[in-house]
């Protein structure tokens, strides 16, 4: 079965493998395609969430890096690695998030389309809005969380809050 309890936690896709390294911030944010975004930009928008929300929501993580590269993001209380085997498994999974921490590669667009959540992109990488203007979910790209987010997260049911932003 592909249910990883998604609804109750974030999922995050990070790209590494075939993806170039250590872009300059610029080249990310004008959207140089096929680059691995920071690790360290995972760990604090992960960060921002919880903080926002007041609590340690899990984090289901799906990456084609090692757990060394991964070391930063893995570290974090609450973040656990999964793998269903098969790309488009994995992506099934993911589409079951209310929130999803987005790589700028073309298997976290699928996630996005598919799934229709709540999404957090890196300046630049985002690479196409998904969504309609009438749809409950939303799309940004963002290094910090803006505060409309933060304070919809702030309550004990952040969540269900995050769904109707």
């Amino acid at each position: 079965a592909l249910d990883v309890g998604a609804e109750e936690a974030m999922c995050t896709h990070v790209r590494l493998g075939d993806f170039h390294r250590q872009m300059t911030e610029t080249d990310l944010k004008q959207g140089v395609p096929n680059a691995s975004i920071p690790i360290a930009w995972y760990v604090h928008i992960v960060q921002q969430i919880r903080k926002a929300a007041g609590r340690e929501l899990p984090v289901y993580l799906f990456s084609d890096g090692t757990d060394e590269e991964l070391q930063e993001l893995l570290e974090l209380p609450g973040v656990t690695r999964k793998s269903f085997g098969t790309a488009i498994a994995d992506i099934m999974a993911m589409t079951q998030a209310k929130l999803f921490i987005a790589s700028g590669s073309t298997f976290s667009r699928w996630v996005r389309y598919l799934g229709r959540m709540n999404t957090i992109c890196y300046p630049g990488q985002m690479g196409q809005r998904l969504l309609e203007d009438n749809e409950a979910a939303w799309e940004i790209e963002a290094e910090d969380l803006p505060e409309a987010i933060c304070s919809r997260l702030k309550n004990s049911n952040a969540h269900q809050q995050a769904v109707q932003m």
